[in-house]
């Protein structure tokens, strides 16, 4: 062990020992943060801020206490932000959210604002100090909301209580409860607020409404939820098709106005049950998750973002069975650069992504299938085997669907068209150059885990007994995203033509086949490869084609 790493597992031992009874006071904060930058002292001297920096972060994975915890990743927040790395930092940060949810609030609030303005002050990048920005504002939302919670229960028919713990819960992003306080005051908002609750009044009229509203809000911070709750609304009315014309033009600028002011345009429609307090920070969660319980009969379905793994997960047994039966997930993937392949010509090009999105962490499985459109088409039979027998036409539409990339609409009827319409979410297929970035996950081999098939990763020929199997039972790739070599082939957006390069790249203009990625239980190894591409026609469907969701960050 070198002495960087000796000098954390002292730090652990020392911070253990004075945090062994509780979450750190202030005073003791202040006493064990001259020996964290004592240990600190000899990278930074060393040029290797980063280094230590993942070191600290290592330890906090192991750390005894929460205490310890804390101040580990504390301190790694703020030594990737001397080092200028603005991704690690974030993500650091992302990952400090998740552990202090459960601190008391005052300590909370401290330890937030405390590696926030480390990310503020260090001169990186805007989404950082942005986040920083929003751990203010939900801080100041929670204060507001207890305080509201106070004056309700001395004076429960209080409609300016209500009306405060209306708005922070507002801010918060916690919109049944929004709408519950909201529905008790008076006047057009209280109508508003019943009717949005009640589900019964159309997407365009309650997203008007609630534009108006903010309008007339004082505060800027709930002049933004109204606002995204506004374009959560456009966008259901968008996706449904029940607007064109003028009214088109205005509801995609009011939606694109709502993501300028810095909170995201929330995905949560009528009825949908909002994320819990502190697991959600707009664009920077790293999980997006689909509750489809209600089933094919459902007008909507409730959308969660969490900033770590849900409380269910275990790193041993890893995703329960229901985000694989009732429940989508998908995974954050950020952007980059990476070399993008051509196993069939030796081709291989740069590709850069812009973008930050949303992959499934599993292919759509048949439970899932099933209760978005009604029906399983699947040769195999089972819950949590990947849907197969699905044609590109029965995924995105004949019609519009079959567009793309001149237009990314769909059709209504197809298995894309009605979980837009009940989520309010843009899901699509990935690009080709997304799928492929997604799979090797920074590597450069034949496999995301190295040169040679392995089984303990993929289902193919040599080990499929010919048929598909439940998704999540090999390994993942270094992203945690499953299945993407073997199992059942995955539809992409592209069409079938020159291998896609540069920046953002969607592929060919036009033509007969689209692209199908990653092989399948009916694949030799050489074609569960991560740059091996394949084409068919887009009505085409065999029992070893299925597909994954993608989905932007900002919708």
């Amino acid at each position: 062990m070198n002495r960087m790493m000796t000098g954390y597992v002292l730090a652990i031992i020392a911070v253990t020992a004075v945090c062994a009874w509780g979450y750190p006071t202030a005073k003791e904060l202040e006493a064990a943060q001259p020996l964290l930058n004592e240990l600190m002292a000899p990278a930074m001297r060393g040029g290797k801020p980063a280094e230590a920096a993942a070191s600290a972060v290592e330890f906090a994975k192991d750390a005894e206490t929460e205490a310890a915890k804390y101040l580990l990743l504390r301190g790694a927040v703020d030594l990737y932000a001397r080092a200028g790395d603005d991704a690690k930092a974030s993500e650091t940060f992302t990952a400090l959210l998740g552990a202090v949810k459960d601190v008391p609030f005052t300590e909370q609030e401290r330890i937030l604002l405390s590696a926030g303005r480390a990310l503020s002050k260090s001169g990186n990048s805007e989404r950082i100090q942005a986040l920083y920005r929003e751990v203010k504002t939900h801080i100041g939302a929670e204060r507001e909301l207890k305080a509201a919670q106070d004056a309700l229960a001395k004076s429960p028919r209080s409609a300016v209580a209500r009306l405060r713990a209306g708005n922070a819960s507002a801010v918060l992003g916690d919109w049944p409860k929004a709408l519950e306080y909201l529905s008790g005051v008076t006047g057009e908002i209280a109508q508003l607020a019943r009717e949005d609750a009640g589900g019964e009044a159309s997407a365009e009229k309650l997203a008007d409404g609630w534009w108006k509203v903010a309008d007339e809000a004082k505060s800027a911070d709930v002049k933004a939820a109204y606002r995204a709750r506004a374009a959560a609304h456009y966008r259901k009315a968008l996706a449904n098709g029940s607007l064109s014309g003028l009214r088109k033009t205005l509801a995609e600028r009011r939606v694109e106005e709502s993501e300028q002011t810095g909170q995201i345009g929330q995905s949560e429609t009528a009825g949908m049950p909002s994320p819990a307090v502190g697991k959600r920070l707009g664009q920077n969660a790293l999980y997006c998750m689909v509750d489809l319980s209600r089933g094919p009969g459902a007008s909507s379905y409730p959308v969660k973002y969490l900033t770590k793994e849900p409380g269910d997960w275990t790193k041993d047994k890893g995703w329960p069975d229901e985000y694989k039966t009732t429940k989508l997930v998908l995974r954050r993937i950020e952007a980059g650069s990476y070399i993008m392949g051509n196993d069939q010509s030796d081709e291989s090009h740069c590709v850069t992504l812009t973008k930050p999105f949303y992959i499934g962490v599993f292919e759509v499985t048949q439970k899932q299938y099933q209760l978005v459109t009604g029906s399983n088409p699947s040769n195999f039979s089972g819950d949590k085997r990947p849907v197969e027998k699905v044609s590109y036409e029965m995924i995105r539409g004949s019609s519009n669907g079959a567009q793309w990339p001149s237009s990314s609409a769909v059709d209504s009827d197809s298995f894309l068209g009605k979980l837009r319409a009940r989520t309010g979410v843009e899901f699509d297929l990935p690009t080709e150059a997304q799928w492929e970035y997604a799979s090797r996950a920074g590597a450069m081999t034949i496999y995301s885990y190295g040169n040679s098939a392995d089984g303990d990763y993929m289902w193919y020929n040599a080990n499929s007994s010919r048929s598909s199997h439940d998704v999540g039972s090999k390994n993942p790739n270094p992203w945690g995203v499953y299945d993407m070599h073997g199992n059942v082939y995955e539809w992409c957006l592209d069409w079938s033509g020159t291998l896609a390069y540069g920046t953002d790249p969607k592929g060919a203009s036009s033509g007969t086949d689209r692209v199908f990625r990653g092989g399948s239980w009916f694949s030799s190894a050489r074609y569960c490869g991560l740059s091996w591409r394949h084409s068919i026609p887009p009505s085409n469907r065999f029992g070893d084609y299925g597909f994954r969701l993608v989905s932007p960050l900002s919708k």
